[in-house]
């Protein structure tokens, strides 16, 4: 008879040994990589952290550190190790079964004595009998019926059959982590080695949040951690209580929910059932107790229900900072998730405390539910705050939060119980950095189609007038989220012009940065919004402050939508009415064959609302300055290719108007500071000085500036032009009144020098005119700056002999082509395009 040895299938190559010290050096090259000091292995996998905080100082701060480099090697260098782990794992699994086997083998009755036999042959279930008081019954199985030869040779078949199992499962173990080892960093090997349990919270660190989660997520799971947290909370024991898996697990989902918010999606059924069940479980929280000493006040004594009282029951518990704002923003984070049709949720699913304060103070009573409801606010603001990074709520909870806010604030000036109308904005202010990160929720706000039941339809209206008139305490950061959006969309291209699919998405993309951008001009500027801003109240910490330098932050947002749409706000003005065009290729100031009109009256309001932040408005002339010179290329361009009936109108019109608008809202933004038109002619004169020197400071290379030293003599040009810019007070007084006077008469003048210059400059560049048809002034004279050959400029100074003499020669340089009637036809539309402008300008000075 056969006998089982475990060493047949075993292979006493394999050294558990070799390999953990195999194991070993993958992470000892991840902790040389990193620089981390202590034990890395347990960092990158016992706890959720962020990669960089596994990187030292010293290493990230080295000119040639890139953390996704260094998260590529660190996951490869892990995923040997967690391979590796787990083959030790693998081998020890097997080796201890194959051990089992043994010791099932060696524990098999020993051989008994003198055999029983049955008392009737013929029948072997009689009772057995014995031949002699020695003998003993057979223990082995299947006795007595089973000879104990034939049961042992039994069990050695089946202890063989149960080790070749296990020695082919074993080798399918082995080409699996060769085939692990030879794929590397993919998601179904990750998946692999953490449901195997070698991972812990290594992916997750290192490669992103979309990496399994290492704890159980389910609904189960998500009851029984919220119910030790609610606990801890009731019985005062919260400190004793182990909520940091909750914490860990829905920051997780989060920061995964954050990713599949811009690639579409969702969770997976269990990770959304956790999530619900958590925030069913703390809505039931009740209200912090009364304070001692106050029973008798309590009815006047507003306390959050809810999830929305979690904020005080963890004040109350004296819980450490840092703990506060990690539990709350974990338990924001499973709120904004919840409330997310993207991620299998949906604003049925936001908690009914959260809800309330989503749809403002009619959903409270009486006594103070304007001031309860700014409280619950207070509190949803502390839970969205500390949530993590980048991850939106649905798109109905962030329009009606953002919405709400402005209703409120429209209605009560910011006079709320809990906040001052300036330094206590902080709070609303969190709630819109949230909000405002779901762009299609900021695009139904802006262009007039959100609807909510807790609205009436004048509502987004009162809205926009409460957001935009009230003094932020951020400088209006937070809420230029709502527009800063539209800029970049505006742009958007497809990166493969021949994938329809992309071509398609990119032009959807671009039409409701459009439609969002004409929305919002439209309402910001209408006549009583736009008179409701100017002459808001909470900006008024000094005479003649206004908008823009209350909110500087919401101007330069408004500057980066101006930015967007400039060949559009210097378009032709003869439409009235706001409009989004696409397919329109054959007009050379389209980008993509996509323009907007905006009536030329809500353009200038627009501009001065820029203008109203200095900073801004000098970006603003700059814009212009360099749009000047980029339409005398389109100019040329349409010339050559007759894509234009009248290239002239076209493009030196687009350029006048749009400095003309420039000028009109500027010297409205000094009127509506000082009252005064002379007042706000020096307001004009002075943004104008500002502004040109500014953009001088940023012309090297550029046309028609070229070169730092040039931009010294042209800054004192600017310098001089501006402060001598002469006196129309007493000799044209009338004249101004009645609009007759152009306000930049030299201006005008100075432009058209720049102009030809650009001309001039253009020519000379694309070899259609040489040197030698070049005045020597304009070279290598009186204009000319040393070491820059052939490059026109402007004079330094622009006293009357010398302008003449510049025009001379220009003229004359421009003749000597052919060109000067063109140049004098672009200017005659420059001019027309900015005379359309000036009646414009502010109103009431008759």
């Amino acid at each position: 008879m056969g006998r089982f040895f475990r060493d047949n299938y075993d292979d006493d190559t394999i050294r558990v040994d070799d390999l953990k010290d195999a194991s070993k050096q993958f992470t000892n090259i991840v902790q040389k990589m990193t620089g981390h000091g202590g034990d890395v292995r347990s960092a990158i996998t016992q706890s959720a952290s962020e990669f960089s905080e596994l990187v030292a100082d010293d290493i990230k701060t080295q000119g040639q550190y890139d953390e996704q480099k260094w998260r590529d090697a660190s996951a490869n260098c892990m995923v040997g190790t967690w391979i590796t782990d787990l083959w030790v794992k693998n081998v020890e699994n097997f080796r201890k079964e194959l051990d089992e086997i043994q010791k099932e083998w060696d524990s098999f009755p020993p051989r008994p004595g003198p055999t029983a036999t049955a008392s009737d042959p013929n029948n072997p279930t009689s009772i057995p009998r014995y031949p002699s008081s020695s003998s003993t019954v057979g223990n082995w199985p299947g006795a007595p019926w089973v000879s104990y030869d034939t049961a042992k040779e039994n069990k050695l078949r089946e202890l063989i059959k149960q080790a070749e199992k296990a020695q082919e499962d074993f080798e399918e173990e082995a080409k699996q982590r060769k085939n692990d080892l030879e794929t590397g960093v993919d998601d179904e090997v990750i998946k692999r080695l953490t449901d195997a349990g070698v991972v812990g919270w290594g992916a997750y660190n290192i490669l992103g949040p979309t990496q399994p989660i290492p704890l159980p997520v389910n609904k189960e799971s998500g009851k029984k951690y919220a119910e030790k947290l609610k606990k801890g909370i009731e019985d005062g024991t919260l400190a004793d209580c182990d909520y940091e898996e909750l914490v860990l697990i829905l920051n997780a989902l989060g920061k995964k929910s954050a990713e599949h918010q811009g690639t579409g999606k969702g969770l997976s059924k269990d990770e959304k059932a956790f999530i619900d069940a958590v925030n069913s479980k703390l809505e039931t929280l009740d209200p912090v107790p009364v304070p001692p000493g106050t029973e008798g006040e309590a009815h006047n004594i507003y306390r959050s229900p809810g999830v929305l009282s979690l904020p005080d029951h963890l004040e109350m518990l004296d819980v450490p900072e840092d703990d506060q704002k990690a539990i709350l923003g974990a338990i924001g984070g499973g709120i904004l998730v919840a409330s997310d049709t993207r991620l299998g949720g949906g604003y049925d699913d936001v908690p009914a405390s959260v809800k309330n304060a989503v749809e403002g103070s009619g959903r409270y009573e009486y006594p103070g539910k304007i001031d309860n409801w700014a409280h619950d606010t207070y509190r949803l603001s502390q839970l969205l705050q500390h949530a993590p990074e980048k991850l939106q709520g649905g798109t109905g909870f962030s329009a009606g939060l953002t919405t709400t806010i402005g209703v409120e604030l429209e209605k009560n000036g910011g006079n709320f119980l809990h906040f001052d109308s300036h330094a206590g904005s902080e709070p609303f202010q969190n709630v819109i950095e949230r909000t405002t990160l779901n762009k299609n929720a900021n695009y139904l706000i802006l262009t007039g189609n959100y609807e909510s039941s807790s609205l009436t339809d004048d509502d987004i209206t009162k809205a926009l007038k409460g957001l935009y008139s009230y003094n932020w305490k951020d400088d209006g950061k937070a809420l230029a989220g709502l527009t800063d959006w539209i800029a970049e969309d505006s742009d958007e291209e497809a990166s493969d012009s021949s994938n329809y699919r992309q071509v398609e998405d990119a032009e959807k993309t671009r039409r409701i940065a459009a439609e969002a951008a004409i929305g919002f001009i439209e309402r910001i500027t209408d006549e009583s919004m736009h008179e409701a801003i100017e002459t808001n109240d909470s900006f008024s910490d000094f005479f003649g402050s206004g908008f823009g330098e209350a909110n500087p932050e919401l101007s330069k947002s408004m500057l980066s939508i101006f930015e967007s749409y400039i060949n559009d706000f210097g378009r032709d003005s003869e439409s009235e009415h706001f409009n989004f065009y696409s397919g329109e290729e054959d007009d050379p100031l389209s980008d993509n064959g996509e323009y907007i009109s905006i009536p030329a009256e809500n353009r200038v309001n627009f501009m001065q609302l820029i203008a109203s932040d200095e900073d801004s408005a000098k970006e603003m002339y700059t814009d212009i300055k360099n749009h000047q010179a980029t339409m005398v290329e389109t100019y040329f361009e349409a010339s050559g290719s007759d894509e234009l009936d009248d290239p002239h109108a076209v493009t030196g019109g687009n350029s006048g108007r749009l400095k003309g608008l420039f000028d009109s809202a500027v010297y409205n933004e000094g009127f509506r500071r000082f009252g005064d038109q002379r007042a706000a002619e020096d307001y004009l004169n002075t943004i104008g000085k500002v502004s040109t020197q500014a953009f001088v400071d940023q012309l090297v290379g550029e046309i028609p500036y070229v070169g730092g030293s040039t931009a010294t003599l042209i800054k004192g040009g600017t310098d001089y032009f501006w402060d001598h810019n002469p006196s129309k007070y007493e000799a044209v007084e009338d004249a101004l009144k009645s609009g007759e006077a152009s306000y930049m008469n030299d201006g005008e003048m100075r432009t058209e020098l720049e102009i030809k210059l650009q001309m001039l400059n253009h020519l000379k560049e694309n070899g259609e005119i040489g040197k030698d048809k070049i005045h020597e002034n304009l070279t290598n004279g009186e204009y000319s700056v040393s070491g820059l050959e052939g490059l026109p400029k402007i004079p330094e100074e622009l006293k009357p002999g010398r302008r003449d003499q510049a025009f001379g020669n220009i003229d004359g340089s421009l003749g000597a082509t052919g060109f000067k009637e063109e140049a004098n036809e672009y200017v005659k539309f420059y001019n027309g395009g900015y005379e359309e402008s000036e009646d414009l300008r502010r109103k009431g000075e008759d």
